[in-house]
């Protein structure tokens, strides 16, 4: 279910994203500036922030599921471990980067 509903909500935040900055913004001015103005507005730092942690979660459950499928016995249990602790510090990483902008 997870992979599932970060998948639907990939759609709509990837898609936003990639209408702001390829449609809506011409591509030339896409710059450093132009990432510190969309920054500098909360509602584009949560945008942002939901669009990394629904790509982590999704990647994150989709390997899982490899694991789980194709890792037999105790390796598999490693493999799972390993994965969890990993995104934990993905997570708390983009937690970083979005707390900080948010101050």
């Amino acid at each position: 279910m997870l992979i599932r509903g970060t998948g639907i909500l990939l759609v709509f935040l990837a898609l936003g994203h990639f209408a702001l900055t390829h449609i809506i913004t011409d591509v030339a001015d896409t710059g450093s500036d132009f990432i510190a103005r969309r920054w500098a507005d909360i509602g584009w730092v949560v945008w942002d922030g939901a669009l990394l942690f629904a790509a982590l979660a999704h990647s994150a459950a989709g390997l899982a599921a490899l694991v789980r499928d194709y890792r037999p016995g105790r390796a598999r249990v490693a493999y799972v471990f390993i994965l969890g602790v990993l995104m934990v510090f993905l997570c708390l990483g983009l937690a970083t980067l979005v707390l900080h902008q948010l101050r």
